[in-house]
């Protein structure tokens, strides 16, 4: 299986949000590349690798570049949980499908407040023009995405959007920093993987989708508000439906 072209990559931060997407693999072949739990198999025919990255930024882009730098892929997807801005009208239990990511913590901050990564003048990706703190993702797989959310949306009773998703490297714990980030960025949820992802992604020049359950409102952090289990199910339900309408 690993000489061969994998059809999806699925990256997750944690074990919980792979393992519905394991049960429905078949051929199971589990192994390490780049220290990280790798699993082989196939999904509704298409061949597929099932990648625990680890939480964060960093964890997340050197193992999916591990990966990209000895195996021939068609496309990524990642799947995970994330929090909703509450002007996003999400709930607990919902869907979200990226658009674009946002690198949140690239810019400067000054006396004046913050300003993003054109204040420095140094872009993320050099491209025409350079690419600062905003990914726009695969629009064709970002709409297969979108479908297969609506499906699974539908059948659960729940809700699915898409839009914009904004990734920190600190869960947003208050009132006030979940109002400050809505007004900066107007994204529908954060995270703290994907806009690694979608930038490395985008270096090698590979098809990115990203799909979130809602596990909590950003708000003040009270964990009893928190459903991971709900959040975990769905976006590996809708990734499941992806590769399935695929």
């Amino acid at each position: 299986m690993e000489s061969s072209n994998i059809d999806y990559v699925i990256v997750t931060a944690t074990a919980p949000e792979q393992e519905v997407l394991l049960e429905a693999t078949g051929g199971l072949e589990p192994t390490v590349l780049g220290h990280r739990k790798v699993v082989f198999g196939q999904i509704f025919g298409r061949r597929v690798a099932i990648a625990e990255t680890g939480i964060g930024a960093v964890n997340t882009a050197q193992a999916l570049t591990a990966f990209l730098e000895i195996q021939r892929v068609s496309q990524v997807l990642q799947v995970g949980i994330g929090g909703a801005f509450p002007t996003s009208g999400l709930v607990v239990g919902d869907l979200a499908i990226a658009s674009e990511e946002i690198q949140g913590d690239f810019g400067v901050v000054s006396e004046t407040g913050w300003s993003g990564g054109e204040t420095i003048g140094i872009p993320l990706i050099q491209e025409d023009p350079p690419l600062f703190n905003r990914i726009r993702l695969d629009p064709a797989l970002t709409e297969s995405a979108a479908t297969a959310g609506n499906t699974v949306a539908d059948r659960e009773r729940r809700q699915s959007k898409v839009g914009a998703f904004l990734t920190v490297q600190n869960v947003t714990g208050t009132d006030q920093r979940a109002a400050e980030f809505n007004a900066r960025f107007g994204a529908l949820c954060e995270n703290m993987e994907g806009a690694a992802a979608a930038h490395v992604c985008r270096l090698y020049q590979i098809p990115f989708c990203e799909v979130r359950g809602i596990s909590n409102i950003v708000e003040k952090r009270d964990l009893s508000r928190w459903d991971i289990p709900a959040a975990t199910r769905i976006a590996q339900s809708a990734a499941l439906e992806l590769i399935q309408q695929s």
